[in-house]
């Protein structure tokens, strides 16, 4: 490629080496005060730009026998620009990079090969692109757009003069990158002196902040700028058929489990969905229209689930297929999801066909897989039963845990049979509220055995009950059965296995024995 485009290789060169230095002299930086603390962030920032650049600088149009590593080098200049914003904590520029990564950044080829567009990962192919960030992506931008949005509260357009200045020092303590943050601390604060520094460094990360409109109009954009916006319909393949009230929710609930449960598996992070319009249906209800908003969904989520649904290596959890699957089959309702910007993605479409290769698909991967959701991300077992107690009780969660690990122990609840999938108590869930501690615990052993994940970790492990289990096997037992969970998720539900069983085979129902797993005495 040097050899057809003059001069300019010569210019990205210097650019890519300016990067280096930059990455190397904010590293240096990072190990000072906090003064120079937050310069490596401004200096992150600047190599993220640069590294932007310098793949500009020979972006022309491929020869035939080049475009694949055109293509994969593209894909490399987004992904890098997108990991030094994310180690610069500026989510903003992070999530706007993400969005305009290209497919060969999230395909997986051959080892060696530069992947097909459009093709479902075989194994032993290559890594993608995005598997190196697409953890901290996920959790920094879901993390962020929580914290953006609790400052704003439920209006989206709250006028700046209504947020407080601490509100805004609180965010730039974990998010010193994104200017827009700066520029409003610059306005809200009643101290000159901050002031001043909150501008200049606004200027220092993006010298347009100078300009007091710009700067407005990007902190207006900081929060629409972290979501994607989705389009869903359905329709009766049937003349007869109708879109009732019932079966539009129903369909859409399944709909945004499977989504929810494929973006978590994509990002660690499960993205947050909700109505950014009214719906809107026909009046003969033979047409339903839902416009969505999902933070933390990578561009081609809705493009990689359609391949997934139609894999025998399908990374979506068999359960949420099935679900919505199965009402679609049923009732003969075509379901089609497209991103709306930019309007020409691939997106999702389940008519009769597809319908009945997916379905045969999820039906036997239901039989040998475990769904992640049904896997509990709830460490201790006694504070999920405290919760279930709670809720009986009329009273509110914990103050002690985060809204995210009450959504962990919730979620076990609902494994365990003790909360229903809308948070209403279970008559078990009222049952084992009323017990002592060890009679909970007892109940429980047998919940978590009739679970779909402690059924499958005892069929697994060729054992009848709880006890012929080795916790220590909880890793292996998810590698098999829960193939689409990364590697450092995998590792975390596998402590969190090997802890629930340590905590509930003390309490085992059955006659003491030893365990198959536990050494002898000699």
């Amino acid at each position: 490629m040097g050899a057809m485009i003059g001069t300019r290789p010569c210019g990205r060169g210097e650019l890519l080496a300016h990067v280096e230095i930059l990455v190397g002299r904010a590293a240096r930086l990072a190990l000072g005060g906090a003064e120079e603390r937050w310069e490596a962030t401004a200096v992150l920032r600047d190599a993220a730009e640069k590294r932007i650049r310098a793949f500009q600088a020979t972006e022309m149009a491929p020869s035939p026998g080049e475009s694949g590593a055109f293509l994969r080098e593209r894909a490399a200049a987004r992904v890098e620009a997108c990991r030094l914003f994310l180690a610069a904590r500026d989510p903003v520029r992070a999530s706007r990079e993400w969005a305009l990564l290209p497919w060969e950044a999230f395909s997986r080829g051959p080892t060696g090969k530069d992947p097909a567009p459009g093709k479902v990962a075989e194994p032993g192919a290559a890594p993608a692109l995005v598997d190196s960030i697409r953890f901290e992506y996920g959790h920094q931008i879901t993390m962020f757009d929580r914290a953006f949005r609790e400052v704003l509260g439920p209006d989206a357009w709250r006028s700046l003069g209504e947020i407080r200045p601490d509100q805004l020092r609180a965010l730039l303590e974990s998010y010193p990158g994104v200017p827009e943050l700066w520029w409003a601390l610059s306005r809200r604060t009643d101290s000159a002196g901050e002031s001043d520094l909150a501008l200049s460094r606004a200027v220092r990360q993006n010298p347009a902040f100078v300009d007091p409109v710009f700067a407005e109009s990007a902190f207006r954009a900081v929060e629409p700028g972290l979501l994607a916006h989705l389009r869903l319909d359905l329709s009766p393949e049937l003349r007869s058929g109708r879109l009732t009230l019932d079966l539009t929710s129903r369909i859409t609930a399944a709909f945004a489990a499977l989504l929810t449960s494929f973006g978590e598996a994509q990002t660690s992070c499960p993205p947050d969905l909700s109505p950014s319009r009214a719906p809107r249906r026909s009046a003969a209800s033979s047409h339903f229209t839902l416009e969505i908003t999902a933070a933390s969904l990578h561009p081609f989520a809705l493009e990689e689930l359609s391949h997934d649904l139609q894999s025998t290596l399908s990374r979506s959890d068999a359960g949420a297929r099935l679900s919505l699957l199965s009402l679609l089959q049923a009732n003969r309702i075509r379901l089609c999801a497209s991103r709306l910007s930019p309007p020409d993605q691939q997106g999702l479409s389940l008519d009769e066909p597809a319908r009945k290769t997916a379905l045969r698909l999820a039906a036997a991967a239901a039989l040998a897989h475990v769904d992640s959701r049904e896997i509990p991300q709830a460490d201790d077992i006694e504070r999920v039963l405290r919760i279930v107690e709670r809720l009986a009780k009329g009273k509110g969660d914990p103050a002690d845990i985060s809204p995210r690990q009450i959504s962990y122990y919730r979620r076990a609840a609902k494994i365990l049979g003790y909360l229903t999938e809308e948070e209403a108590l279970t008559p078990g869930g009222h049952i084992v509220a009323g017990l002592d501690r060890e009679e909970r615990l007892r109940v429980t052993v047998v919940r978590f055995e009739s679970s779909a994940c402690g059924g499958a970790w005892i069929r697994w492990s060729g054992g009848r009950t709880l006890l012929d289990v080795d916790p220590a096997s909880a890793a292996d037992f998810l590698k098999t059965s829960a193939p689409g969970l990364g590697k450092d998720t995998c590792e975390r539900r596998a402590q969190t296995l090997a802890g629930w069983h340590r905590a509930l085979v003390p309490h085992h129902y059955a006659p003491k024995r030893a365990a198959p797993h536990e050494s002898k005495p000699p």
